[in-house]
């Protein structure tokens, strides 16, 4: 992936390093930084977006990869403005101007962050950061671009582990990582404010005041002016104990976070928009790390990435597997949850109604629910062959009995009754044949039955009815059978 280069400049470059490395610390970051990219083979040609505000930070990184020597990176300034400030336009002139003088491409964005936060009911601060990374990934797209890079330091990380600690998380702690996802980009995370500052300073690099960074209002800036400086009596070095300490984290949390994928192969039965089913008895064998992790996952899955999942939501639906099966509980972000039948739903919402008229012979789809349901007729002689691997998934009828009446596909609706198949000459309300198999209530209105009028001929996944049952006599069989995966599967 590197551009070519003659031994001649390799030797020229490794002399100016030699002698940079034995100068200033500004001289020395720009070999830290020209080192970070040289180890992860980047060259000419990546295109890096940099996102620049025109603060310190960023404008001390762009200057960096700018004077980078040994690797020409070829990059392109993105500028979004939050319309926060009054200042806003001035540092957006600013950015721009300076992206000029150093002859760089810049795409320029802007947005009122403030109307976002309140037609979707978030935070500004989340609100920034939704809108920030979606004009972000936007001049990715347009760029033809794999990487960002962002000028976060060794501060920001400590206040960032800070932060995440105030608030009870735990699987924050490890903080920000130089590169995550394989594009997000923070060259300057081992470094300190201070250091950028000098860096700043001794090659005259311009930057923007930003004062809502002075705002106490704001839990970070009090962390960053307050709490900081009072840890930094009690360990002069704390930013970099927080640093060290956030690695080996960062480095713990990946190998869970890849255990808690394996595990969630053999625990989740379905993972859908607003239903996710997990296997209890499989849950609960797992330490309890891994079930807090696969919990909290399942409960964004189904409630949306910016629900607020803490320590109580997830410590209630560990009480919940351990209690009575059939209890359902709310647990907050519109979530409700049951666990029955050695199952733990999560849900969000109804499920799709469904209501289709069903031909013979054919295949009807149900993209609602990701499934298919196949018809056909079967000579009567194969009872014997069919009868013994039929599933829950299948069903036959006798053919003749059935008569030419339409077939429909439908959910259940209240005062549904049928004469289930081994109880002759007795109907029952389906309502109690699902208490009676003990059928996690928040998943009822999945329930798919397949009627002929007013009757009830088949209970997907449960019952069929006893008046069409086949027999030895039957000379003609229809036969059901739905087709899907695994993350379909009614529980």
């Amino acid at each position: 992936m590197r551009d070519f280069v003659t031994v001649r400049d390799c030797v020229a470059s490794f002399m100016g390093r030699l002698a940079r490395e034995k100068s200033t610390p500004a001289d020395k970051l720009l070999v830290s930084i020209e080192q970070w990219f040289d180890v992860r083979e980047f060259s000419g040609s990546f295109v890096i977006i940099v996102a620049v505000s025109g603060g310190l930070d960023s404008m001390v990184l762009l200057d960096l990869l700018n004077r980078i020597s040994s690797i020409r990176l070829n990059l392109h300034v993105a500028h979004f403005d939050h319309r926060l400030r009054p200042e806003s336009e001035a540092d957006a002139m600013f950015v721009r101007d300076q992206s000029a003088r150093l002859g760089l491409p810049i795409t320029m964005g802007s947005e009122d962050v403030r109307k976002y936060a309140s037609s979707t009911k978030i935070s500004v601060e989340m609100a920034g950061r939704e809108l920030r990374y979606m004009f972000l990934e936007n001049v990715m797209s347009d760029t033809g671009s794999t990487h960002i890079a962002f000028g976060h330091h060794a501060n920001d990380q400590a206040e960032t582990v800070l932060l995440r600690l105030l608030r009870g998380s735990s699987s924050g702690l490890g903080g920000m990582a130089p590169v995550r996802d394989g594009r997000y980009l923070r060259p300057l995370l081992d470094h300190s404010r201070d250091t950028l500052a000098t860096y700043a300073k001794s090659n005259k690099v311009s930057y923007r005041d930003d004062p809502s960074n002075r705002d106490s209002r704001f839990l970070r800036n009090r962390v960053r002016h307050e709490l900081l400086p009072k840890l930094s009596s009690f360990n002069p070095n704390i930013v970099g104990t927080l640093l060290r300490s956030s690695e080996l984290l960062r480095d713990e949390n990946e190998w869970l976070a890849n255990a808690t994928e394996e595990a969630k192969t053999k625990i989740v039965i379905r993972d859908g928009p607003t239903r996710v089913v997990l296997a209890v008895g499989t849950l609960v064998n797992y330490h309890i790390a891994i079930q807090r992790r696969v919990l909290r996952q399942s409960v964004l899955s189904v409630s949306g990435p910016r629900a607020q999942v803490d320590r109580a939501v997830i410590d209630s639906l560990i009480d919940l597997v351990q209690s009575p099966y059939g209890k359902i509980a709310e647990i907050g972000s519109n979530v409700v949850a049951q666990c029955s039948l050695d199952r733990l739903v999560l849900s969000s919402g109804p499920a799709q109604s469904v209501d289709r008229l069903v031909r013979v012979p054919a295949s009807l789809d149900l993209p609602e629910r990701s499934l298919k349901l196949h018809t056909h007729y079967l000579p009567g002689w194969s009872f014997s062959k069919l009868v013994p691997r039929l599933g829950i998934w299948e069903a036959a009828f006798d053919a003749e009995s059935l008569g030419a009446a339409p077939l429909r596909l439908r959910g259940i609706k209240p005062g549904d009754r049928m004469q289930p198949f081994g109880l002759e000459g007795r109907h029952k309300k389906l309502s109690d044949m699902l208490i009676d198999a003990q059928h996690p209530r928040l998943l009822r209105d999945e329930i798919l039955i397949l009627v002929q009028g007013s009757e009830i001929l088949w209970v997907v996944g449960l019952r069929t009815c006893e008046a069409h049952r086949v027999s030895t006599a039957s000379k003609h069989i229809l036969h059901c059978a739905f087709s899907h995966g695994k993350s379909n599967q009614l529980s």
